[in-house]
């Protein structure tokens, strides 16, 4: 098989025998299967043009230097949303290093923030403080996506095409929720939130 398109739809599909190349007979029950569509050739889902050229080895200064943290109004640290300490110590190398083939990569603009590393400037500028080791809850909140996101690739419910746009929608979530104080960095954050909310 060189391409697997997986498609969830409410229509019919009668178990008849049909000729031709559209039905299978699989399983030890030989279940018969009938491709309701045509066959989708692979796509190029832009996970090269949108991540870079594969890489899965972090850098806080190419990091810097793709975010152009060097033109903020304060002190900056170059955050990684995804780090690789966190992709390397959890269990999802199936996902990550096909993403990592198909031209993800972790020091990519798209994966990361211009955090400033200051209290006062980080209470001026509204942004997540960045001063140091994070918090064990964010490591958990990052740990509990990537391994809901490696469980849905190992069980198919991903396939290639759609693993860049899903590592890419993780990405978002925790942006997001960084920057509306739901979840932070630093316990000594002056914009932490109330109560920490994990995307999902």
């Amino acid at each position: 098989m060189t391409n697997r398109h997986l498609e969830r739809t409410t229509e019919h599909v009668y178990n008849i025998e049909v000729d031709g190349d559209h039905v299978y007979r699989v399983g030890q029950g030989g279940l018969l299967v009938h491709n309701a569509s045509e066959i989708i050739k692979g796509k190029d889902y832009g996970c090269g043009n949108k991540a870079g050229n594969g890489n899965l080895t972090g850098s806080s200064s190419k990091l810097r230097t793709n975010l152009g943290c060097g033109s903020t109004p304060f002190k900056s640290a170059a955050h990684h949303v995804l780090s690789s300490h966190l992709v390397n110590s959890t269990n999802v190398t199936s996902a990550l290093l096909t993403a990592e083939k198909l031209g993800f990569d972790i020091n990519g603009s798209f994966n990361g923030l211009c955090l400033p590393t200051l209290k006062d400037d980080a209470d001026s500028s509204g942004l997540p403080l960045h001063s140091g080791g994070h918090s064990h809850e964010y490591y958990r909140c990052v740990r509990s996506l990537l391994i809901d996101l490696e469980d849905d690739y190992k069980s198919d419910l991903l396939n290639d095409c759609q693993l860049c746009d899903a590592i890419m929608g993780i990405i978002g979530k925790l942006k997001s929720a960084l920057e509306n104080h739901e979840i932070w960095l630093q316990n000594e954050d002056p914009n932490k939130g109330a109560t920490w909310s994990c995307p999902t």
